[in-house]
């Protein structure tokens, strides 16, 4: 009988034991999930001035810049392209757009070699005309293999590329975590009075005056 009794203590304790650790687990997981829509709540106040130091929220010779950190396999990027256009072509030589690379390589398979060929076209002066085809036309390897053909730039070999275009990559993705970039496409506004994180594209608006300066092409 004391046999049985320790064994049955010995399993309460394990039982217990089990127990408190999912609760912990359970509370941790609470908060994080807290903190995190804590964040999106104050995103959605607005735009939110940022004071991280950094060469990519640094001004231009333009008084405003818009830097965007996307990824060319994410829908949203792609639906939020023609939005970006509109306030470029609007505001013209007022505003410097700068694409920063942020791929998210876990959910879109595609997104590190279309990085990889924005970045090479970069360095060959076509960026403009592929970072068009690649939010325009399709991301698979072969249809980017075309698109370099068509802009006659190089083929770019993802198993074998050239360290140049991965730490141009790799540059963007940290420029973007220390930003706390989570997800794509996230936009920051530069203006003469600071830097703002944006939570849409609307937000530009606010920011730069009125809405007759920037186009309300779709979002």
């Amino acid at each position: 009988m004391k046999t049985h009794s320790s064994q049955t203590v010995n399993l309460s304790a394990s039982t217990l034991t089990v127990v408190l650790v999912g609760v912990a687990s359970l509370v941790l997981w609470f908060f994080g999930v807290r903190r995190s829509l804590i964040a999106q709540l104050k995103m959605a106040r607005g735009p939110e001035q940022v004071s991280v130091a950094t060469p990519v929220l640094s001004k231009s010779d333009t008084p405003y810049t818009l830097v965007e950190f996307g990824d060319y396999q994410c829908p949203p990027c792609r639906m939020s392209f023609a939005k970006v256009e509109a306030i470029r072509n609007k505001l013209g030589a007022r505003l410097t757009f700068r694409w920063h690379h942020f791929p998210l390589t876990n959910i879109h398979p595609n997104a590190f070699l279309a990085a990889l060929v924005s970045a090479s076209a970069r360095d060959h002066g076509k960026f403009e005309q592929m970072h068009k085809l690649l939010m325009e036309g399709a991301t698979d390897p072969e249809a980017i293999k075309q698109e370099e053909k068509e802009l006659a730039l190089p083929v770019v070999d993802l198993t074998h590329p050239k360290p140049e275009l991965l730490q141009s990559v790799k540059e963007d993705l940290e420029a973007g975590r220390k930003l706390s970039v989570l997800g794509t496409p996230t936009f920051f506004l530069v203006t003469p009075a600071g830097a703002y994180r944006l939570h849409s594209l609307d937000d530009a608006e606010q920011l730069i005056g009125s809405k007759s300066e920037v186009a309300n092409g779709g979002r």
